[in-house]
């Protein structure tokens, strides 16, 4: 290369947090490989560290012409992809960046194009080992009163949404990090243990700590109001405090690195993490956990016999063979070879039209047809309808009916008007797979005047769930295709097996589901009662044997009946002799139950988006589910335990009976307004 490429580097926020620093870094190793330009105007390529900020940069379409964009990650894709849909119809002519394996497999099974790695890059200047006995170190520790002798947990992310500080953030995984905490002092004391917090708006993992006594130090200003940027610590700071604590805890629910990761470890102090980011490509198999249990009995472990440390060395050794400023600036230059000699804009030139099509014509967030529908809906249909395509019923029924029953009567307390399998002119359309006459529908989309958007909801795929032959599956994507504008996946899962077969939906993203909050809430207590049998429940309106029967017939004839009571609801093609069977019931009825519950069971083999699943988790019920079962893990999270086997359930049960205040804690859903919001995002009508 005889002319280095010219580059606009942007991404940052301006409040010295993690972006920025993920933009100080970037220009660090990018200076040497690249020629950087400080107006966008006279650049050959963007790159940013933020790709969901070009999606809001109203200049964007400016920057584009005649420019390629180099977009590195740094979240999780999948995580922005729902959260940000429009990003991924860019990311089809970006050239993008995985910071991690895990990222880069996940943009590759979504079908962007170009993906390649480039690994994080460790902040070596700014974390670095410091001994124990530093000056420094102690004087801090003695301005803090960090008290001696205890175990010392920190954690310096945020905890709290920025939008409401008195609710945690699902991503940063506060409540999992509340529920191991409490764990383990229940296992060693809560005498011996101290957390350390640090950052801003840690409003309500302050607030959990003190409502349960555990005590903790928290290295800021206490404010009730948002403190960003007042309580944003220096890495100077940072790193001082990472030398105090014994260590440090992520309980990320997904994650693109996160930089807490890199910082522990470059300072070598221990580390238990998720296996969300860069932690499978860092850490040591020792210091990840998969659920609650098995972070309190590390963590115990580590309290007794220093276990975590035996990985300190390794993992510090990783991070300077893969994560260092030169390893990282080596990969950046090959990148920069390969595209600065391509013509290649991301798409293959015979893909280009249809994708632009898709992304500037179909795209219901298209900034023009948003603006026309703005005028349509403003002069032309005041009333703004919304018609749902599908099968719903008033009694006991299959989970799609239930959370469309769900979704019409919050799109209806969010001012819409609600219309059902109509020929009346709407706003919007709703689809569910091809569950209603879809002739009918066909003709009253295509002979709308205004042709409003359609949003198509789909599941499966229905030939792995029922083990039969795909034509279904064909069906709904045939449909997808001739009226689609935009298509809704209930899980990740869902949308990458789905592409796996072939299919090739419409603007695709994920919207998931969500219970009626007003059936489906959480009962009164964490705890479970010691003074009667442990009350077991599955659910299912489907009597398909891939639901998990051959299981629920093993637990029949394998559990000890006189320690639990087990209810199953639903249609069964089994008799079972100790399981009391209840024919299906309305969904109030069928919350009174849940609530009545300890533990729920799901064991069918292959789940979308398990409706039953997430009315229990809803209901406050931890869960135990199938390892393999499609979608489950992505609602389930951290409210129980998975099993790869059935006979693994029973020691299941006893993890969960002993934390089951802990897991009681982590029953996080989505809620039913956030789930309605993410379809009028879709329908243009938000």
């Amino acid at each position: 290369m005889t002319t280095k490429p010219k580059v606009y580097l942007t991404g940052g926020e301006g409040q010295g947090w993690a972006l920025d620093t993920d933009l100080r870094l970037a220009n660090e190793v990018l200076e040497n490989v690249v020629d950087l330009v400080e107006d966008e105007s006279q650049a050959d390529f963007i790159h940013t560290v933020c790709p969901e900020q070009i999606c809001e940069n109203l200049q964007y379409d400016k920057w584009k012409k005649n420019r390629r964009v180099i977009a590195s990650f740094s979240n999780d894709p999948i995580a922005l992809f729902e959260h940000v849909p429009e990003l991924f119809w860019h990311a089809q002519s970006w050239y993008c960046i995985g910071q991690s394996l895990d990222a880069v497999q996940k943009l590759k099974q979504t079908g962007i194009p170009f993906v390649r790695h480039v690994p994080y890059i460790a902040d070596q200047e700014n974390f670095y080992t410091l001994q124990d006995s530093d000056l420094k170190i102690l004087k801090l520790k003695e301005a803090l009163s960090i008290p001696q002798g205890k175990y010392i947990i920190g954690s310096f992310q945020r905890d709290s949404l920025g939008q409401d500080l008195s609710k945690f953030k699902p991503q940063k995984g506060a409540d999992a990090f509340l529920a191991i905490v409490l764990g383990l002092g229940k296992k060693i004391g809560l005498s011996k243990l101290h957390v350390l917090l640090a950052g801003p708006r840690r409003h309500w993992l302050r607030g959990q700590l003190e409502k349960y006594g555990i005590s903790y130090t928290f290295d800021g200003k206490i404010v009730n109001t948002d403190d960003v940027p007042l309580n944003i610590l220096p890495a100077s700071r940072i790193q001082l405090l990472t030398h105090l604590i014994d260590v440090y805890l992520i309980s990320s629910r997904w994650e693109g690195g996160p930089r807490a990761l890199f910082e522990t470890i470059a300072c070598k102090r221990k580390i238990l993490s998720t296996p969300v980011g860069c932690a499978a490509d860092l850490l040591e198999p020792t210091c990840i956990y998969e659920n609650i249990s098995q972070a309190i009995d590390i963590l115990e472990k580590d309290y007794k016999t220093n276990f975590l440390c035996q990985s300190i060395q390794k993992q510090y050794e990783k991070l300077l063979k893969h994560f260092s400023s030169t390893c990282v600036s080596n990969a950046w230059g090959k990148i920069y070879l390969e595209v600065a000699q391509s013509s290649h804009t991301g798409v293959p030139k015979e893909n280009q039209k249809k994708i632009n099509q898709q992304i500037f014509s179909q795209n219901p967030l298209s900034k023009k047809f948003l603006f026309k529908l703005s005028k349509f809906k403003k002069y032309f249909l005041p009333q703004k309808k919304i018609t749902i395509w599908g099968e719903i019923q008033d009694g006991p029924y299959g989970g799609g009916s239930q959370f469309l029953k769900a979704l019409s009567q919050e799109l209806t307390l969010q001012g819409f008007k609600v219309l059902y399998n109509s020929y009346v002119e709407s706003h919007g359309h709703i689809l569910n797979s091809t569950w209603f006459d879809t002739d009918k529908a066909k003709t009253v989309i295509s002979s709308s005047k205004h042709r409003a958007p359609v949003i198509h909801r789909i599941d499966g795929p229905i030939g792995l769930y029922r083990g039969q032959n795909q034509v279904l599956d064909e069906k709904i994507f045939q449909l997808n295709q001739e009226v689609a504008t935009a298509t809704a996946f209930q899980s990740y899962y869902s949308w990458r097996e789905c592409l796996n077969l072939g299919f090739k939906p419409i603007n695709p993203r994920i919207i998931r589901n969500a219970c009626d909050p007003s059936v489906f809430y959480k009962k009164n207590t964490l705890k479970m009662k010691t003074n009667k049998k442990i009350k077991l429940i599955s659910t299912s309106w489907s009597d398909n044997l891939r639901k998990g029967f051959p299981v629920y017939e093993w637990l029949d004839n394998t559990l000890d009946f006189s320690k639990y009571e087990y209810v199953f609801i639903g249609r069964s093609p089994i008799k079972f002799k100790n399981i009391k069977l209840v024919e299906p019931l309305p969904s109030k009825q069928l919350a009174n139950y849940l609530r009545e519950a300890d533990i729920f069971i799901m064991a069918s083999l292959l789940e979308a988006a398990s409706n039953a699943l997430l009315e229990a988790i809803s209901c406050g019920l931890p869960i135990i589910y199938y390892s393999k079962s499609g979608g489950n893990s992505e609602i389930s999270w951290f409210a129980g335990c998975c099993y790869n086997s059935a006979d693994e359930i029973p020691a299941l049960l006893k993890k969960i009976e002993q934390d089951y205040e802990n897991y009681s804690i982590c029953t996080y859903t989505q809620s039913i307004h956030e789930i309605a919001q993410s379809y009028l995002q879709a329908l243009g009508l938000k």
